[in-house]
Order: C-alpha cells, then sequence, then structure tokens
C-alpha cells in the first residue's frame, strides 16, 4: 500500500534524524538547540517537525477519524494522555513564557503525535522498524564501550560536572544513554542475531561506560527477573536442542566472557568502572534533591516554585541538576502540571503493556525507576519517542492500520 511505505520511510527517517542528529552534535554544528539564545524555531529538534508534518499529511487524508481509528482500543489513553500533555503546555506557555517549553514539544508531544502513524504500519513494517531499533542500540552500546576503552569521544562535549570519563556515543548525555539502552534492551532483545548473553554482556558494560550505576543495578535485576521462568524450566524438565546448537551457545559465552574479562583487565575500563562502585558526590545528591521539597510552600507544591528556589538549587543540594524528575516537574509546574506529565507519558504504555509479554512490563518498569535517579524526563531528549515507537511496533497481532481505516469507510456506507 503506497501510503503505509510512505509512512514507514517517513518513520525510518524520523528514527534516524533523532538517534544522529544528537543535541552535542547538532550544537557542535552551530545550531543553538539546547544552549541559551538563537531562534525559538531552533528549540524544537527536526524529528519533531517531521512527525507534525507527517500528521497534517495524514489528517488531510484519512481526517481525525481515520487518525484515531488505528488506535483501536488506545484511543481513549491516547486522547487523554493528549489533552494532558496539551494542556501542561499551555500552562507553561502562560506561567513561564516560551522558556523550555520546547522540551515538552520534543519528549511528549510529538511522541504522542508519532503513535497513530506507526501504529498505522504493517505487520511487517512494524517487525522491520523493530529490528532496524535494536541494531540502532547495539551499534549506539558498541560505540560507548569502544569511546570509553579509548578514553576518547566521538562527538566532542565538555562534561565540567563529571569527576571521570563517561561515554556519551549518539544519545546525548551519558545517563539518558544508559536509560534508553536499559529499558530497550529488555524489549527488543530477541530482535537481532546475537544470542541474549552475548547481548546482555555488551549492554552491561556499555552501561558501565555510561557511567549508570542505577541503570546497572535495575538493569540486572530486570534481567534476572525475566530469566526466572527459564531457569526454573531448565532446572525441571531441562530443554531440548540440538547438539550443534548447544555447541555454538558455549563457545559464544565463552568467547564473550574471555573478550569482557580482557576489556576490564586490559584497559582503563575496569579501573573505571571499579572506582564508581561507591557512594560519591552525585549519588548522594539522589538523596539531597528531597530537600528542596521542603522549601515549598502550599502554594509553590500545587503551582511550581519560585524563581528564587529554582536559581539557588545548587545552594540547597550541592549541584546545579535535580537528579529526579518528578521533583523536577514539582519544581517547573506544581502538582498541577506535574500529575498531567506523568499521565502522559505512562498511562499509553501501561495500557499497552496489559496486551503484550512480561519484557514490556520490565521494560516499564526499568524505564521508571531508572529515571527516577537522573533528570532524564525533565529536558530534551528522545527516550519517550522510542519507547512509543518500540511498544506500537509489538502491537501487531491484529489487523494493520491502514485495514482498521478501511474497514470503517465501509461500514460507515
Amino acid at each position: 500500500m503506497t501510503d503505509s511505505k510512505n509512512i514507514f520511510r517517513l518513520i525510518v527517517l524520523v528514527v534516524f534524524s533523532a538517534f544522529f542528529l544528537g543535541a552535542y552534535l547538532l550544537e557542535s554544528l552551530g545550531v543553538q538547540y539546547v544552549s541559551k539564545g538563537g531562534s525559538p524555531l531552533l528549540k524544537i529538534h527536526i524529528y519533531s517537525y517531521m512527525i507534525m508534518i507527517g500528521v497534517c499529511i495524514f489528517l488531510l487524508k484519512y481526517g481525525f477519524k481515520g487518525y484515531l481509528e488505528v488506535l483501536g482500543n488506545y484511543r481513549s489513553a491516547w486522547l487523554t494522555s493528549f489533552f494532558c500533555i496539551s494542556f501542561v503546555i499551555c500552562y507553561g506557555l502562560y506561567s513561564q513564557g516560551l522558556s523550555g517549553m520546547a522540551y515538552l514539544v520534543d519528549l511528549i508531544f510529538s511522541p504522542l503525535l508519532f503513535v497513530p502513524l506507526v501504529m498505522s504500519l504493517t505487520r511487517v513494517q512494524k517487525e522491520l522498524i523493530l529490528r532496524l531499533l535494536a541494531y540502532l542500540i547495539l551499534f549506539n552500546a558498541c560505540i560507548a564501550i569502544l569511546e570509553f576503552a579509548a578514553g576518547q569521544l566521538l562527538i566532542p562535549t565538555d562534561f565540567s560536572d563529571f569527576s571521570y570519563f563517561r561515554s556519551s556515543a549518539l544519545l546525548g548525555h551519558p545517563l539518558n544513554n544508559a536509560l534508553i539502552t536499559a529499558s530497550l534492551t529488555m524489549l527488543l532483545m530477541d530482535r537481532t542475531r546475537l544470542s541474549s548473553i552475548m547481548l546482555f554482556f555488551i549492554v552491561l558494560v556499555a552501561l558501565f561506560a555510561f557511567g549508570g550505576r542505577g541503570s546497572v543495578a535495575i538493569f540486572l535485576l530486570a534481567f534476572t527477573f525475566m530469566l526466572l521462568p527459564a531457569i526454573k524450566g531448565f532446572l525441571i524438565t531441562g530443554i531440548r536442542v540440538s547438539k550443534l546448537t548447544f555447541a555454538l551457545y558455549q563457545i559464544g559465552i565463552i568467547v564473550v566472557f574471555i573478550a569482557v574479562v580482557c576489556v576490564l583487565m586490559m584497559t582503563s575500563v575496569g579501573d573505571r568502572i571499579f572506582s564508581k562502585l561507591y557512594v560519591d558526590g552525585s549519588a548522594q545528591a539522589r538523596f539531597d534533591v528531597f530537600i528542596l521539597l521542603e522549601q515549598l510552600s502550599f502554594n509553590e507544591w500545587l503551582f511550581g516554585a519560585n524563581e528564587s528556589i529554582k536559581d539557588n538549587i545548587k545552594f540547597y543540594i550541592g549541584v546545579n541538576v535535580i537528579e529526579n524528575y518528578l521533583i523536577g516537574w514539582v519544581i517547573s509546574f506544581g502538582l498541577f502540571g506535574a500529575i498531567p506529565l506523568f499521565v502522559s507519558v505512562f498511562l499509553l504504555p501501561i495500557k499497552m503493556s496489559l496486551n503484550l509479554d512480561v519484557k514490556a512490563t520490565l521494560a516499564l518498569s526499568v524505564l521508571f525507576f531508572t529515571s527516577i535517579t537522573n533528570n532524564a524526563l525533565s529536558v530534551k531528549g528522545i527516550i519517550i519517542l522510542l519507547f512509543f515507537l518500540a511498544f506500537s511496533c509489538l502491537l501487531n497481532k491484529g489487523r494493520d492500520g491502514f485495514s482498521n481505516i478501511m474497514t470503517s469507510k465501509v461500514l460507515a456506507k
């Protein structure tokens, strides 16, 4: 179907632009995407513009009813989420002006607009998108390991707030990289030709390279939980595989284990990894951040902190960054905006996860608990875009999206 192919091409273009045109690369190219100053139009990423153009074309051809038709049983959750983020953007424009609103467009608004387009694809196209996303995550993890081993960033960036080297790979801030890698690996582990154990070791070393200690702990816990049924089945009934397959798995595990040990022992990666296994100032900031809530009056709890608190965050917690997005939302928008933001991010994937396997629930749990340890959801990033994309593609058991539109047209006649 021509329309489906065009949307598929658009989605691939969006994914590549989101992956390869990161904030640091744009800044190095002279585009003031995250730094102060510059045109407000440049504060919104190109992938958001492509999504909005794609949605406009879709609406012109199929109308708003057709746009919602592809959502099926998720229509009410999507509409609720869309209303919530639209409300917060309007509230932010009223209370803060244009400052900071571009991040809400990139982080949540355009990914929500993206969902109906993705769900309109065919099952084959969705599977191709999932495989593309899996290999991009793997590619990014490999870049992180190479950066960490060499002590050199692919995209030059000055992390003056870090006391040690961290990889930034393609996805911007190291902790954003760790969050994306840890959560999406749970979903896409069976979408590459690598065995799960090989992919596990690669991702684990990459998470250390990003310096995401919280993401490492939560990823290991979720991965262990995911393996429990397989371990139980192996211990009780065993598994039936060919001798060749079993031998290849053994060889693969041994090779990967030796490679990981060599990387840890023969390069500076090992020293940097073990040097992070303690509670330093950065980790302490995760606990101290709750001090900010004690400074809020009742009115500030509802509508956001005053400028004095926002300008003196370092005075209260020792760092300039609020390493907890929930508290960051309360400080910026109050409960009046934080609750709708939470709904707009998590309502739709929670409802989707109910119709998916346990990996979706685990991935969502990794996203929630890992993101609490940093400010990934209170700054610009592509984690929600990729998460909505992956969940929408995994829901490919029913009819293709365009089939829903065509069926509704026939019934209308």
